[in-house]
């Protein structure tokens, strides 16, 4: 709202029974938020997922020269309005399916494709998603504009050795560790990184534990059994759960190294946020994680366990790539602000204004 103070601007808030809504701003005569509905969240996900419920108090009050932008990859049918953009964020449910439910793959190869027909433009959030989006869905490059995600450092950044200890004794870290964080499920490649660890050597595994933060996701069951088994051995990984937003930064801040590996990423805000925190990050070499990292990671294959190891122990062994690496990182991260990216939106809006 305050990179477009000279347009109007309307939120549509879905409001469940089951869950809180809560808006992250007052809003005033330049921006406005709206309800759309009151159901619980299965009812809606199941009825809309169907096309049985439409939201209509919504469809009706969007005008016909609104700008209106889905942010979720998928758009809604409206009658009066034509100008309309969509994020697609990534298309990992074609390119890595396997990660990808069952039920969200259905959804998505059904209405993305629509979604895609009837936008009139298409943002997505780095140069390799907008490469696999033309890639399999023959879309022309000129209907796709790339909207960097942010970090914002006002926010995200190195906290005071007190909050840093504070937020260490909330979640039981004893000693240094290296950190994870995200959802713990199968695309984050949590097995490779705790192969990785389980292959370093003891007096490195006796000095630094394995910290693991994040919420639940899904088929998690062999990622749990894995942190279990090493733990039975000696209790070096430690599981904080899903971590409110506000300690993100003295978790981080803590940490000797980030570990973020994953399979595939449409971009990567995690590895993001450590350099603004100042801590080394090894990230894996795929998708679109070169491009967001950039010379801010030391970086490895996904698929090879031992090349995390032998990194952890390098990094850890050697002040000058540490250094170089949080240098770098601090750099980095300067490209991924939150004026840039209003900036790029704001060409797109009003491209499409024009309209």
């Amino acid at each position: 709202h305050q990179y477009f103070p000279e347009q109007e601007i309307r939120l549509f808030g879905f409001k469940f029974i089951t869950r809180e809504l809560i808006f992250p701003i007052d809003s005033d005569k330049k921006l406005k938020y709206k309800i759309v509905r009151w159901l619980p969240r299965g009812v809606y996900s199941v009825l809309f997922k169907k096309r049985i419920y439409i939201p209509i108090d919504t469809l009706m009050s969007i005008k016909k020269d609104d700008v209106v932008l889905y942010t979720n990859f998928i758009k809604w049918p409206h009658a009066f309005n034509k100008k309309s953009i969509a994020v697609l964020h990534d298309v990992s449910f074609i390119t890595h399916s396997q990660f990808t439910s069952p039920a969200n793959k259905k959804y998505m190869l059904a209405n993305v494709p629509k979604t895609i027909r009837s936008v009139s433009h298409i943002i997505t959030i780095s140069k390799n998603s907008k490469q696999d989006i033309i890639k399999h869905y023959k879309v022309n490059e000129d209907k796709i504009s790339i909207v960097y995600p942010f970090v914002n450092t006002n926010e995200i950044k190195r906290s005071d050795d007190k909050t840093i200890e504070k937020t260490k004794k909330k979640y039981f870290i004893s000693k240094k560790y290296l950190l994870f964080i995200g959802n713990i499920e199968p695309r984050k490649n949590l097995i490779g990184a705790l192969e990785a660890y389980e292959k370093l050597p003891a007096k490195i595994k006796d000095s630094y534990l394995l910290v693991i933060a994040g919420g639940k996701g899904w088929l998690n069951e062999e990622i749990y059994d894995k942190i279990d088994a090493l733990n039975r051995k000696s209790k070096h990984v430690v599981t904080t759960g899903y971590v409110p937003d506000e300690e993100i930064p003295s978790l981080i801040s803590g940490a000797e190294i980030f570990i973020f590996i994953p399979h595939y990423e449409g971009f990567g805000i995690p590895p993001l946020e450590a350099m603004a925190c100042g801590v080394p990050v090894i990230s894996s070499d795929n998708s679109s994680l070169p491009e967001a990292v950039g010379k801010g990671g030391y970086y490895v294959s996904a698929d090879k366990p031992q090349e995390t190891t032998d990194a952890i122990v390098k990094i850890l062994g050697d002040d000058k790539l540490r250094e170089n690496l949080v240098e770098n990182g601090f750099k980095q991260i300067k490209k991924f602000t939150p004026e840039a990216s209003a900036k790029e939106l704001d060409k797109v809006v009003q491209r499409i204004s024009k309209l």
